[in-house]
């Protein structure tokens, strides 16, 4: 299991907009990723994600199609 901090920040303001993902399998995290992501309600905006946990080999593999802009604790 992987718990993943998803945050996304508006380029033109200081709001935010943040989640927490637990998942199990790369579909599920890849597929709540997508669900946070058309939650956007900004035009310019960057995602930083961040893992809650130490992550394991198997949850580097869960995350793989995300983890550019990961920050560890």
């Amino acid at each position: 299991m992987v718990k993943i901090s998803v945050m996304a920040f508006d380029k033109n303001t200081n709001a935010f907009l943040g989640s927490t993902i637990f998942s199990d399998s790369k579909q599920d995290f890849n597929q709540k990723y997508e669900e946070f992501e058309k939650k956007i309600p900004f035009s310019k905006y960057y995602i930083e994600i961040e893992s809650l946990d130490d992550l394991t080999e198997q949850g580097m593999k869960i995350i793989e199609d995300h983890y550019i802009n990961l920050n560890f604790k």
